[in-house]
């Protein structure tokens, strides 16, 4: 895909793929991005950088992608799903422990609801805009 469309509508995903690859690195295995199904990838930050731009929820900070305007409201608290491998479908990955005890050693929680088992960042589109592949993302 090259681009997505973002308009006014509930959250857009957002995943850190430093995040993934720490993730990787504590858990002495590889874990694919697409295990945690998000709608846009980033690259070029620090591992979990991403999470300093949650500061309360909702939130009050905000990131430009291309021509659109996001809030950023929270950090994606995961599910089991991320523990099923996403080519076979099975559960092969004790991800949520793994995921848990490694930002419990980073004393983070997630400002809704408290939540260690988190990757990623939950963003509102604040316009109608387009997205594009390599668009650069910053904070407002």
């Amino acid at each position: 895909m090259t681009h997505v469309i973002c308009k006014n509508s509930r959250y857009v995903s957002f995943l850190n793929l430093a995040s993934v690859e720490a993730l990787s690195e504590f858990m002495g295995q590889e874990v694919v991005p697409s295990r945690f199904r998000m709608n846009v990838w980033m690259t070029g930050f620090e591992p979990f950088e991403e999470l300093t731009w949650v500061d309360k929820f909702p939130g009050t900070r905000e990131i430009l992608v291309g021509n659109c305007r996001f809030r950023v409201d929270d950090a994606c608290e995961r599910c089991r799903a991320v523990e099923a491998n996403p080519t076979t479908g099975e559960y092969d990955l004790k991800v949520l422990d793994w995921l848990s005890k490694m930002m419990e050693r980073r004393s983070y929680k997630s400002p809704h609801r408290g939540a260690s088992h988190v990757m990623g960042i939950l963003a509102a589109p604040l316009n109608q805009g387009v997205i594009r592949r390599h668009d650069a993302i910053r904070l407002a």
